[in-house]
């Protein structure tokens, strides 16, 4: 579907439409061998080979932590790695190659991309359930209460009822929201603020240390598919190299795997935190970047001198972040669903009593002639219950069949009970201008790649 042959037709394609042809480079959005859209080079196949007839041979079972794998070959000692020397006891660079290699082995489809267990970042909250909500339907438990005397000291007649409707589907879950909400953060030093609010605003929220891993991306686009709804992400990172190339990172594996997997939902991720304007906005204090870090020269010259960790933006402007997450989901949740559930609910239930009053409105003449007749035959026995038990039996046995047939008669009329009730209101949203959006799953390869470039 995709890999070299994918960019060279892109290539010739942007080459027959302008005149020029674009560099391998110009058609990827992140790093040639981070790229998911261009695995498949000789390379990349030998590696991922190789990782996956370990893995095979190895035996490991589903949800694995890959870093388990790792420490079994070099307990084994005698593993080879492609290039025909040894996997090293304690190289990092063999650990790296066993990462390198693990991932171009789910790209490819070599191993599955849910194999490993993501025990790096903690799981997803999750507020938003993918089970849909029942449709709105009435009711009738069919069970009647009658029942004839027994001989007894009073010789009472029992209470008598027959049931009445239930009418059910009116309740109210965040997945009955039009949209699938995520906040994906970097980090969990926020999630004193977060929690609450996904809980009270019906979100998911994905943390981890640093970038999140393709698992944890599949999982969502598996969210997604079972949810049947479109998606946002609105994604939390520190304003450093790393936090900058984030967004992007997740996008490009949701992009990729969203096509491998299927998955037809409409999904769409931008920054939400900590974005360039917002440091210049709050005046948030930047911190010096290592030396070291190969990516800090061409992240200070488009954004000038120093980092931010995201925890400053709530250390300095406590429920900043609390306002602007509000306001980024606003547009997509209906304010209105709980209250118009209620209403429909509340004209459901009118509308089922009303009709089941119709419908059994001779059944409760039936009843009250019914208990007048049977009060009538126990009245003379009152003083004479030892003796006049039998003949209170035999005296009641017609208005038995008959209480039977009652019975089965309101079962009847409850097991064909039905009525036109008011469609369940659907949840209602006006979703802001999303062009500037980082990712939109609506976007054809060219034109999503020049909203990566344009961020660059």
């Amino acid at each position: 579907m995709f890999g070299p042959d994918f960019i060279k037709q892109l290539q010739q394609q942007v080459k027959a439409a302008t005149g020029r042809r674009p560099t391998q480079k110009d058609l990827l959005a992140l790093a040639p061998d981070n790229d998911p859209f261009l695995a498949g080079r000789d390379s990349h196949w030998r590696d991922a080979r190789w990782f996956a007839e370990l893995f095979i041979a190895e035996g490991f079972p589903r949800g694995v932590h890959l870093r388990r794998v790792h420490y079994r070959l070099m307990s084994r000692g005698n593993v080879i790695k492609p290039d025909g020397s040894a996997y090293a006891n304690e190289d990092v660079a063999d650990w790296g190659l066993l990462q390198t290699a693990g991932k171009f082995a789910r790209h490819l489809g070599l191993v599955d991309p849910l194999a490993f267990d993501d025990r790096r970042n903690p799981p997803p909250v999750i507020y938003i359930h993918p089970e849909p909500t029942p449709a709105p339907m009435v009711s009738v438990e069919p069970y009647c209460s009658m029942s004839l005397p027994t001989l007894q000291a009073a010789l009472e007649l029992p209470s008598w009822s027959l049931p009445e409707p239930e009418v059910l589907g009116y309740s109210y879950s965040p997945s009955d929201q039009p949209y699938l909400l995520e906040a994906w953060f970097e980090k969990s030093t926020q999630n004193d603020v977060l929690l609450p609010l996904a809980r009270e605003l019906g979100f998911n929220l994905v943390t981890g240390i640093g970038f999140l891993s393709i698992t944890a991306c599949v999982q969502f686009l598996l969210r997604v598919k079972a949810a049947r709804k479109p998606a946002r992400v609105f994604y939390g990172s520190d304003f450093d190299p790393a936090g900058d190339d984030m967004c992007a990172a997740v996008a490009r594996q949701i992009e990729y795997y969203r096509q491998v997997l299927g998955t037809e939902q409409e999904i769409k991720v931008t920054p939400l935190v900590l974005t360039p304007e917002q440091v210049e906005l709050y005046d948030l204090p930047r911190a010096p970047i290592k030396e070291t870090d190969r990516r800090k020269g061409n992240f200070e010259g488009r954004h000038g001198t120093g980092a931010v960790e995201l925890d400053a933006l709530e250390a300095l402007h406590p429920g900043e972040l609390e306002k602007l997450t509000r306001r980024a989901m606003a547009p997509y949740l209906d304010k209105s669903l709980l209250h118009r559930l209620i209403d429909a609910e509340r004209e459901a239930d009118e509308r089922a009593d009303e009709a089941w009053g119709e419908a059994i409105a001779e059944a409760e003449a039936d009843m009250g002639e019914i208990r007048r007749d049977a009060a009538a035959a126990i009245k003379p026995y009152r003083q004479r219950l030892t003796d006049l038990g039998r003949e209170v039996e035999e005296d009641l046995e017609p208005i038995r069949e008959r209480l039977v047939r009652l019975r089965e008669h309101v079962e009847a009329v409850a097991e064909d009970f039905d009525v036109d009730l008011p469609a369940r209101p659907l949840a209602e949203a006006r979703p802001p201008d999303e062009s500037g959006w980082l990712f939109d799953s609506g976007r054809e390869y060219l034109e999503q790649l020049r909203h990566y470039k344009a961020r660059k």
